[in-house]
C-alpha cells in the first residue's frame, strides 16, 4: 500500500501504488501480471494493469505477440502484423549478423 496523503495515519487513505491493484482501504493489493502496469496509483481491479507494447492479455496474463506482430497501444485487443517492409528488414538483419559469424 502507500497513501494519498503523506505520512497519513488512516487505512481509509492507503491505495495500491503503481503496477498493483486492489481495493486499498486496509485490503491487499496485488502485482499486475508480467509485462504489464497501471497508468498510476488507486488502481482497483485487475482490469486496471495494462500489457506493455508488444503483449497482449491472455489467459489471465501479457503473453508477447508472435514473431512478426505487435501491438501499438496498452489497449489493444489483438496483435497487428507488422508491415512487410519491417518483417524484411529484420530478416536481412538476421542475414547480415550470421554472415559475420563466418
Amino acid at each position: 500500500h502507500t497513501t494519498e496523503a503523506i505520512a497519513s495515519e488512516s487505512l481509509a487513505a492507503c491505495i495500491c501504488i503503481t503496477g498493483a491493484y486492489g481495493d486499498g482501504n486496509g485490503g491487499s493489493c496485488k502485482r499486475c501480471p508480467s509485462h504489464s502496469t497501471t497508468a498510476g496509483a488507486g488502481s482497483a481491479t485487475l482490469s486496471a494493469c495494462q500489457c506493455e507494447v508488444g503483449h497482449l492479455f491472455w489467459d489471465a496474463s501479457c503473453q508477447r505477440c508472435p514473431f512478426g506482430q505487435t501491438t501499438f497501444l496498452p489497449s489493444d485487443t489483438k496483435c497487428t502484423p507488422l508491415p512487410e517492409v519491417v518483417s524484411i528488414i529484420v530478416v536481412a538483419l538476421i542475414l547480415f549478423f550470421v554472415s559475420l559469424a563466418f
